[in-house]
């Protein structure tokens, strides 16, 4: 999704579909629509734990309002697993 945000910028093609949260990070793109969210599937992004250890530890960070109050900033929805 982030090169079709780039043939845009650049002006390589008049339009493309991305992310709302890519759409955010940049000024040289213009949103002039945005899908109902009943005509999607829910955009997730899930984390599986594989190791004890620093992996367990970044998972406890993400669940922290610190990270919550980041990805808010970023456009992104925050879910309680």
């Amino acid at each position: 999704m982030r090169a079709t945000l780039t043939y845009v910028e650049r002006g390589e093609t008049d339009a493309g579909i991305v992310y709302a949260t890519d759409a955010r990070i940049t000024d040289k793109v213009e949103v002039v629509h945005t899908f109902p969210t009943d005509t999607h599937d829910a955009i997730q992004y899930p984390l599986v734990l594989l190791k004890d250890g620093a992996a367990r530890d970044f998972y406890r960070f993400l669940q922290s309002d610190e990270a919550k109050g980041v990805f808010r900033k970023h456009g992104f929805m925050v879910v309680n697993p």
